[in-house]
């Protein structure tokens, strides 16, 4: 998407404040994000947790835009809205309620009336507005957001940093009630210790559009990001919705999320969704907004920014040329479904798959053709409380599978993320796996037998009160 300097100019009025981005002009230098682990994203990191410290002091009011509580509270507020402001504000009117009122809690997609394919987009503007407002605070005008680059196997723990508790500045980005138990966050355990397979891996680099059931957008949203989120922290923390931005590991795993948009639309990705409009606060202390469309922010060039590097997309999945892009896929077509809701067990849970009416016109599950591809789609996913752990899913898993079986048989791995309460995600699009690849690796082995049905294994222990459901578990072919 190529956006001009005029386009991304969005409406104003006497609170708000013109949006242009740093568009590089006559050979300035795009300002660079960097991977944690680098020199320079270790120096970026340490000028973060100084500006962390900062906004989280006492010294600054929680009314002021450029504090940790407003930031956090942009994206989604632990307790009633009303009272907060009411506790921050006072019960009186002023300036900054209002906008406080207007901003806090619009994260997309996670209220109602709110739009999955914004996810990309809102994030994108929250980063943007949240790394000029740490410029303010630090009176820096280079610094830039680093970001953490999990998706490789080896990096998976937190970066160090994050788990000191009583250094200054780096304390500030600690945050004790991270997830603990069989997998210790803050004692340098990886997220993936105990899956069977690989909940940090780039599928939804595939993905040949940006929305729909299987498209990038919700692919990347509901897996990989959800499963991150769940893999750090608790239901006080990263893995619930309301508290999730005020641990300070937040804004670095939507940095590589959005790296991982901008690597898609490099090798081809075409951004298909609505123009909307999104406020902001800008760094004055008194109060302007900042409104952004989202078909301003398609183009990370276009906002004066760059990635020392992009994700490129798995190499042994399907083709991502720009030509089967923009040509477009072809319908999706079921091949087999649940035939009821489930409840998940604690332990395991076996659901059975029925062929569809006309669904197998191969006789197989496995792709009939060299250009076919085959998603497993679980949809309607609730549960009363977060449940606290990742799930793994398998095709045609025997009761007392080994480690071998298990890993030959692994399809993918999503979390219920987003899922419980008045946060949960808006519509019904769950997680999907491109399966492709394995069905055709178990007919190679002769090991797709009669018995379609699928398990689901919880990583690590679950919440006794959460109840997880899920609605249907489909195959599809495109």
């Amino acid at each position: 998407m190529t956006i001009s300097r005029r386009s991304a100019i969005a409406a104003i009025g006497s609170s708000f404040t013109f949006f242009v981005p740093d568009i590089p002009l006559f050979g300035q230098t795009l300002r660079t994000r960097y991977s944690v682990d680098t020199p320079s994203g270790q120096a970026m990191l340490s000028k973060y947790a100084q500006a962390v410290a900062r906004m989280s002091a006492s010294t600054m009011a929680q009314k002021d835009p450029r504090s940790w509580l407003f930031q956090w509270y942009i994206h989604a507020l632990p307790k009633p809205k009303s009272s907060e402001l009411a506790r921050v504000y006072g019960s009186g009117s002023s300036t900054m309620k209002t906008i406080a009122s207007e901003i806090w809690q619009t994260c997309q997609p996670h209220f109602s009336g709110s739009d999955p394919n914004m996810f990309l987009p809102w994030h994108r503007m929250y980063l943007l507005t949240f790394e000029n407002i740490i410029r303010s605070v630090l009176s820096d005008a280079t610094f830039t957001l680093p970001y953490w680059d999990y998706t490789r196997p080896g990096y998976r723990s937190i970066p160090a940093m994050f788990r000191k508790a009583s250094s200054s500045p780096s304390g500030s980005l600690y945050r004790a009630n991270r997830r603990t138990g069989t997998v210790n966050i803050n004692a340098g355990d990886p997220m993936d210790k105990g899956s069977s397979g690989n909940p940090y891996g780039l599928d939804a680099m595939n993905r040949t559009v940006y929305a729909g059931t299987t498209g990038f957008c919700t692919t990347l949203d509901k897996t990989l990001h959800g499963n991150v989120h769940t893999g750090i922290g608790d239901s006080t923390n990263m893995g619930k919705i309301p508290t999730a931005a005020n641990d300070p590991i937040f804004w670095l795993h939507h940095c590589n999320i959005d790296r991982i948009w901008a690597g898609w639309n490099k090798l081809g990705g075409v951004n298909n969704y609505a123009a909307k409009n999104f406020t902001f606060a800008s760094p004055d202390p008194k109060g302007k907004r900042v409104v952004m469309s989202s078909t301003a922010v398609g183009d990370t060039v276009a906002l004066g920014y760059q990635y020392d590097g992009l994700p490129a997309a798995p190499s042994s999945t399907a083709t991502v040329s720009p030509l089967a892009r923009s040509a477009g896929p072809r319908p999706l077509r079921s091949i087999a479904r649940s035939e009821r809701m489930t409840r998940l067990n604690r332990t395991e849970t076996r659901i059975p798959l029925s062929i569809a009416t006309n669904g197998l016109v191969s006789g197989s599950i496995a792709p009939s053709t060299s250009t076919e591809r085959v998603y497993l789609v679980l949809t309607g996913l609730s549960a009363n409380v977060e449940p606290g752990t990742l799930y793994d899913v398998f095709l045609g898993l025997p009761p007392s599978a080994t480690a071998q079986e298990k890993k030959a048989r692994y399809l993918g791995t999503f979390s219920f993320f987003g899922t419980s309460g008045e946060h949960a995600h808006g519509g019904e699009a769950g997680p999907s796996f491109d399966v492709t690849d394995r069905l055709r690796q178990l007919r190679a082995r002769n090991l797709l037998g009669s018995d379609i049905s699928v398990t689901i294994l919880p990583v690590g222990s679950s919440s006794s009160e959460a109840a997880p459901m899920v609605g249907t578990v489909e195959l599809l072919r495109q």
